[in-house]
């Protein structure tokens, strides 16, 4: 971006005293002239030079355009700098060349070119007026914002570390500790006074140490399998389920689980639904969203689970009456160790949802929510379906 008009060709000629003397006249090649001087610094400058018009359509240009964006020179004079610009610069391009026709010079000016392979470089420029013409200098520096992004990238994520750290932190401190306390009790107990007690509370105490132990196994090992699919070490084991029969063996397994007054349906609008998954890691998102549903819909819980197929993607619906979500916590719903608000007191440890999350997105599916607060949420899983002539 960058215009000037040349100066008017003159005629030199060089006299000197001796027979030998170099004489120029009109029409040859005097190295000296400011044409050629000016042809030499584009040809050998490491900088992007350029002489464009003021609506943006380029003049001449140094042989480093070639280097950099891949076209010939021929390819790129006479043609507008808004032909290769990246789409999301084009507006603030404009404003910048506006500035410049304002008679006003641009400094360190950053937007993005398209090369020959498709791909864009980021060019900053250095930009200056002169009557109807830009004079232009850029320098490529696609390697520093990579580079400056990729450093932002890992102060984000060392931050999202720190932070995931610090959760774990606070999760143990306060889920280890209850459990923990009950086993020690509970051992104690045992140690001081088994002879005193009799079977049926020797069992209690073991059952009570049992379940305890089981809460942190499960805590733990959720932990683990976070940290296998963030490193990208757990890979799904596909296999075609029909979903249709496997929603209803959770379900019934479900129910046949339960303890609780706890009321489920099902409907599906369409059978031989199919996709490709790993079983065990499904059946595993499914139980975790109707464990919550339960969980968060008490006293009386009334659960809704809906299966059908929408723009080839298999929809799966999980409504319950519960107590929703705070409007202002949505967007922490499925961060690890996250608990919103409104769930003190009721058992749970902030990893089933990121689970859930991460798992469907390991078999290229989507989840999201709605709900409100004191009337109940509803979870939304699509997942792509396999037509019958894709199984295998």
């Amino acid at each position: 971006m960058f215009e000037c008009s040349s100066a008017a060709n003159e005629d030199y000629e060089v006299h000197a005293t001796g027979s030998n003397a170099p004489v120029y006249p009109e029409g040859s090649n005097n190295p000296h002239s400011p044409d050629n001087e000016l042809e030499n610094f584009f040809n050998i400058s490491l900088e992007l030079l350029c002489i464009v018009t003021t609506d943006g359509y380029f003049l001449k240009m140094s042989k480093e355009w070639e280097n950099v964006l891949g076209y010939p020179i021929s390819e790129l004079l006479h043609k507008s700098i808004y032909d290769f610009i990246h789409p999301d610069d084009m507006e603030p391009t404009r404003m910048e060349v506006q500035s410049l026709q304002a008679n006003h010079p641009v400094t360190r000016f950053v937007n993005r070119y398209r090369n020959r392979n498709g791909g864009y470089r980021y060019l900053e420029w250095n930009s200056v007026p002169t009557g109807q013409r830009i004079f232009a200098a850029a320098r490529d520096i696609t390697d520093r914002v990579h580079l400056h992004q990729s450093l932002e990238q890992s102060i984000k994520k060392e931050k999202e570390l720190n932070e995931l750290m610090s959760r774990v932190v606070s999760m143990a401190s306060h889920e280890f500790r209850t459990p923990l306390t009950s086993i020690l009790m509970s051992t104690e107990n045992l140690r001081s006074y088994w002879s005193r007690m009799n079977v049926q509370q020797i069992d209690t105490k073991l059952a009570n140490i049992h379940s305890q132990i089981s809460h942190l196994t499960a805590i733990v090992n959720n932990v683990l399998q976070i940290s296998r699919i963030q490193e990208g070490k757990l890979s799904p084991q596909l296999s075609t389920v029909e979903m249709v029969g496997f929603c209803r063996s959770v379900i019934d397994n479900f129910l046949a689980d339960s303890k609780q007054n706890t009321s489920i349906g099902f409907t599906c609008t369409t059978s031989g639904i199919n996709i490709h998954a790993d079983e065990i890691m499904l059946r595993q998102v499914l139980v975790n969203l109707i464990s919550n549903a339960v969980k968060y819909s008490q006293p009386h819980p009334e659960i809704q689970v809906d299966l059908t197929v929408r723009n080839e993607q298999a929809v799966l619906t999980i409504r319950d009456n519960g107590i929703g979500i705070p409007e202002n916590e949505k967007k922490e719903i499925f961060q690890p160790f996250y608990r919103a608000s409104n769930v003190r007191g009721i058992e749970g440890h902030g990893l089933g949802l990121n689970i859930v999350k991460e798992t469907i997105e390991l078999h290229n599916g989507t989840i999201r929510f709605e709900s409100v607060q004191h009337q109940g949420t509803t979870f939304i899983v699509q997942l792509p379906v396999v037509h019958p002539m894709n199984n295998q």
